[in-house]
C-alpha cells in the first residue's frame, strides 16, 4: 500500500490515460515486441489528442519509454527502490 500510495500522489491531475505495467516475456525481449506495443499505444492516443502516464521501477526502462515521447516529472525512493514518474502529450 505504501507503494501504490506513493505512485498515485505523483498521477497528474489532468485527464490522462495511465499506462501499465507492461512486460514482454524474458525469452521473447530484444525482438521488438516491445517497441511495437508502444508504438501502436502511442499512435493510439495520439490520434484521440489524449495525454499519457506511467510509473517505472527500472532504470533502462526511462532510455525505452523516453523514445516514444515520454518525459520524467519526478522519480523518489520507494520502500529503498527507485522510482520514475513520466509523462508524455498527445502529438499533434
Amino acid at each position: 500500500m505504501k507503494w501504490l500510495g506513493a505512485w498515485s500522489k505523483e498521477d497528474p491531475d489532468e485527464r490522462h490515460w495511465h499506462l501499465g505495467p507492461v512486460a514482454v516475456d524474458a525469452h521473447l525481449q530484444g525482438k521488438g515486441i516491445g517497441s511495437m506495443l508502444m508504438r501502436a499505444f502511442c499512435q493510439r492516443m495520439d490520434e484521440v489528442a489524449e495525454d499519457s502516464y506511467l510509473e517505472t521501477d527500472k532504470e533502462i526502462n526511462v532510455r525505452f519509454y523516453e523514445k516514444f515521447g515520454f518525459v520524467v516529472t519526478g522519480e523518489e525512493e520507494v520502500l529503498g527502490v527507485r522510482n520514475w514518474y513520466m509523462f508524455r502529450r498527445a502529438q499533434k
